[in-house]
């Protein structure tokens, strides 16, 4: 080092790094900040090209599960109700719901059953069927699954813990 310059070298955990390391940490540092800002970039484009009729596709296919989770349309029917094809639904939907196609069946289902269950008399036989369940047990374990206990469970319990 020339004499009146200023000290270039750094201390890390005691130990001299140097000048090279200091400029590697700068460029690994500043490379880093250049990842993230064209992940970021790359993500927000993909995100503007969903055309606008997609969307409303998305919402399309919604609103018509909402009244027929029951009994739901296949996927190749929903897109042709909806007017797009699988990959842009099934993408799309995401994209907008958060959620698949398939989550949201179980969604809509697993809250009208809860609803019924808190509500209503129906054996939980009958809630099962009424939500699109042909099997009780299926039914039984998909709700343990989404709410943390048994129909039977939150029957006797009430809410205890199953705010959802």
């Amino acid at each position: 080092m020339f004499a009146g310059s200023p000290r270039q070298d750094t201390t890390i955990g005691g130990r001299n790094t140097g000048r090279m390391n200091t400029a590697f940490a700068t460029i690994k540092a500043q490379e880093l900040v250049f990842s993230t800002l064209d992940q970021i970039r790359t993500s927000a484009s993909r995100e503007a090209y969903v055309k606008h009729a997609d969307i409303l596709a998305a919402w399309a296919a919604f609103d018509l599960l909402e009244h027929q989770y029951v009994d739901p349309p296949s996927l190749a029917d929903l897109c042709r109700k909806v007017g797009t094809n699988r990959t842009k639904l099934q993408q799309v939907f995401r994209q907008v719901h958060g959620v698949t196609i398939g989550a949201t069946i179980e969604h809509l289902r697993m809250t009208k059953a809860r609803r019924l269950l808190l509500e209503t008399e129906m054996s939980v036989s009958q809630v099962a069927f009424e939500v699109g369940y042909a099997q009780h047990s299926s039914f039984s374990s998909r709700f343990k699954a989404c709410f943390g206990a048994s129909p039977r469970e939150l029957r006797n319990g009430g809410q205890n813990g199953l705010s959802r």
